[in-house]
């Protein structure tokens, strides 16, 4: 059974991607194609505070996460709700 952030980062295609793949792909800084609109997702549709707590339960520190989003997802996919997350 999908977990919420799964399904929202899944609801629109047909390959599907679990938090663990979420969470290495967070943590190693990778953003493979054929996988970029699931992270584009994860930082858009997700909300804020299901974001939040998806990335303590995994082991994400807050700069890791902002890491990512400036450097693959900001320029293209800005969230601005979650990017004060990142200055609260």
């Amino acid at each position: 059974m999908q977990t919420l952030v799964e399904m929202i980062v899944n609801s629109a295609y047909t390959e599907q991607i679990t938090e663990e793949q979420i969470t290495g792909m967070l943590k190693e800084k990778v953003f493979p194609v054929g996988l970029r609109e699931h992270m584009e997702v994860f930082f858009t549709e997700v909300p804020v505070p299901l974001l939040n707590r998806f990335r303590k339960e995994h082991g994400i520190a807050l700069e890791q996460l902002k890491e990512y989003y400036d450097l693959f997802i900001k320029t293209h996919s800005r969230n601005k709700k979650v990017e004060e997350l990142f200055y609260e």
